[in-house]
C-alpha cells in the first residue's frame, strides 16, 4: 500500500495572476483567484496547479519542471512563454517568470480539445536520480524503469499521478535554495514518511493545515492527512 498519494503541483510567483493565467491558457483550464493574490488552476493530470505569491523573485534554474506534449511551442510563446533552448526533439520554454518547461511533439496531434499543452512528465533533478527514484517509487507505491541512459530512475503507475510519468534527472549543479516548485500529497500517517526518510521542517500547526517536510535530498514537499 502507498504510504502517500500525489496530490496537486505548487509554483511560485512574484505576480500569481500573470503566471496563473499563462498555465490556466496553456493547458485550457479555468482560473481561480484567491484571496491574497494567490491563484488556481484546477483540472488535468496534476489535479490542481497552485501559484503561490511570493515576495522573492525566481533565483537559478528550477529543480522541478513539467515536461508537456504540444501541437506548437509558438501556441505557448504568444501566450507569453519564452524559448530559452531549441533541442530539436523538444524545446524548452519559460513561462512568463522563467519557471522551466519541457514541450515535446504531441503524438496525439493537436491534443485533446486543442489545447496548447498537456502534461506527460513530472521531473526532478537530482545528482543521484536512482536513489531519489527508488525512494518516491516506495512512497507513491510506482514502479521504477529505465530512463533513456537505461539507468533505473523514471517513476511509473505513482499513486494518484496517473499516466503521469515522475522523471528523476541527472544534474551536477549544487542545490542552493528552496525548490520554486513543489508537489503535495495526501497520506494517512505522516510518521510513515518520515520512518522511510523524510524530514519535517515545520509541523502542522495553528497556521497551516499540513506539515512541510523534505525528501532524503532535500526536496520539499507538503503533506496533508484527513480531518
Amino acid at each position: 500500500m502507498a504510504i502517500a498519494s500525489f496530490k496537486d503541483l505548487c509554483l511560485d510567483a512574484s505576480d500569481a495572476g500573470v503566471v496563473g493565467r499563462f498555465w490556466a491558457e496553456a493547458l485550457g483550464l479555468r482560473l481561480e483567484q484567491r484571496a491574497g493574490g494567490d491563484t488556481v488552476v484546477r483540472g488535468g493530470p496534476l489535479h490542481t496547479l497552485w501559484v503561490d505569491q511570493v515576495p522573492e523573485p525566481k533565483a537559478g534554474k528550477n529543480r522541478v519542471h513539467l515536461d508537456v506534449y504540444g501541437r506548437d511551442a509558438g501556441a505557448l510563446v504568444a501566450l507569453g512563454a519564452t524559448v530559452l533552448a531549441d533541442h530539436g526533439e523538444w524545446v524548452v520554454l519559460g513561462d512568463p517568470e522563467g519557471n522551466e518547461l519541457c514541450v515535446f511533439p504531441d503524438p496525439g496531434a493537436d491534443g485533446p480539445d486543442g489545447v496548447p499543452a498537456r502534461p506527460f512528465a513530472l521531473c526532478v533533478d537530482s545528482a543521484e536520480p536512482e536513489a531519489l527514484a527508488v525512494w518516491w517509487a516506495g512512497v507513491f507505491e510506482g514502479t521504477v524503469g529505465p530512463g533513456p541512459d537505461g539507468t533505473p530512475r523514471w517513476i511509473h503507475g505513482a499513486s494518484g499521478l496517473d499516466d503521469v510519468v515522475m522523471r528523476f534527472v541527472r544534474i551536477s549543479d549544487p542545490r542552493l535554495t528552496k525548490n520554486r516548485c513543489h508537489w503535495d500529497v495526501t497520506t494517512d500517517d505522516v510518521d510513515r514518511l518520515v520512518a522511510a526518510g523524510a524530514t519535517v521542517l515545520r509541523p502542522r500547526d495553528s497556521e497551516i493545515a499540513w506539515t512541510v517536510l523534505a525528501d532524503p535530498q532535500g526536496n520539499e514537499f507538503c503533506a496533508f492527512t484527513p480531518g
